[in-house]
């Protein structure tokens, strides 16, 4: 079974801007923190997975289907330092001069484009690995999705599979949604059901299995308290729930040929390296450089 890898872009660049000291900069004082984590965290992955195809999903900069549904959506976030932004664009010329295959999507953000890529790639017959920091895209784990999750900075990986996720988190991959449709997500302020906490939600996710079963069953809801509480705010669980939930039929223009490896150019980002004087990862290419020959060397002959 061919292998694709999907990049939560934006996920990697803030954890590597917050992993690496600010202090790395070229001759000229460009700030090159986040550029170095960023490469090095995805040459690491590409040369360890080994995937055949490659994606880096990226959020756009409009705001999101979701912010229509709820004004305050991802209200409560703290603004990114202007170091970051600089650098993203910084990124994104390295990934330009890769080749590589970028996707953002005006109104959606970078998790829905994972999960229409996975769809597609699942109904493709491909293994799908997630690379993310964000816990959201564990909704998308399936027989043939995997995230792969960074944890103490930039080097380690989690890897989170179905008997992963349920054994975490106590539910399974498909109900996350409904997870957070109770007990919301303060990060990106999901307001869920008012003083219903984690144990009880999980505890109705495992008797009911959804929101909607939980809604249809509120007569065996033994606690009077808990059942006043789900009747109040029936309209914030719902909306809670269309909120937390990755949009996996977005149209999306996606093409797996964009996506090959093979059709990186690698020699066009190691000179952007040496623009950027992050030298140390030039030798982290040479895989690339490896398994490229190879595959030109195998091609079959016209004549």
């Amino acid at each position: 079974m061919q292998k694709l890898l999907i990049f939560d872009s934006h996920a990697f660049i803030h954890r590597a801007f917050h992993a690496i000291k600010p202090d790395l900069t070229t001759k000229a004082g460009i700030s090159t923190n986040a550029v170095y984590g960023f490469f090095s965290m995805i040459l690491s992955m590409i040369k360890n997975e080994t995937p055949d195809y490659c994606v880096f999903a990226f959020d756009s900069k409009e705001k999101t289907f979701r912010h229509n549904m709820f004004s305050q959506y991802k209200a409560t976030r703290v603004k990114a330092p202007d170091g970051l932004y600089q650098q993203i664009d910084i990124i994104k010329e390295g990934l330009t001069a890769f080749k590589a295959n970028c996707i953002a999507v005006p109104g959606f953000e970078a998790d829905d484009i994972i999960g229409a890529v996975a769809n597609t790639a699942y109904k493709n017959n491909l293994q799908t690995i997630i690379a993310t920091g964000d816990l959201d895209a564990l909704q998308l784990v399936n027989s043939q999705v995997v995230v792969a999750s960074p944890s103490k900075g930039i080097r380690n990986i989690e890897y989170y599979d179905e008997n992963k996720v349920k054994e975490r988190f106590s539910i399974t991959p498909e109900q996350i949604p409904d997870y957070k449709a109770i007990c919301g997500d303060k990060s990106d302020n999901i307001p869920g059901v008012r003083q219903i906490g984690h144990k009880q939600t999980i505890k109705l996710l495992i008797k009911f299995s959804n929101l909607e079963n939980i809604y249809k069953n509120l007569d065996k809801i033994d606690s009077e308290r808990l059942k006043n509480l789900l009747i109040q705010d029936k309209d914030k669980a719902f909306l809670s729930k269309e909120l937390a939930t990755i949009d996996k039929n977005m149209k999306i223009d996606f093409d797996l040929d964009k996506a090959n490896l093979q059709n990186y150019d690698v020699l066009r980002l190691e000179e952007f390296f040496k623009k950027y004087e992050c030298f140390n990862l030039i030798p982290k290419i040479n895989f690339l450089k490896q398994q490229k020959s190879k595959t030109e060397n195998i091609q079959p002959s016209l004549f």
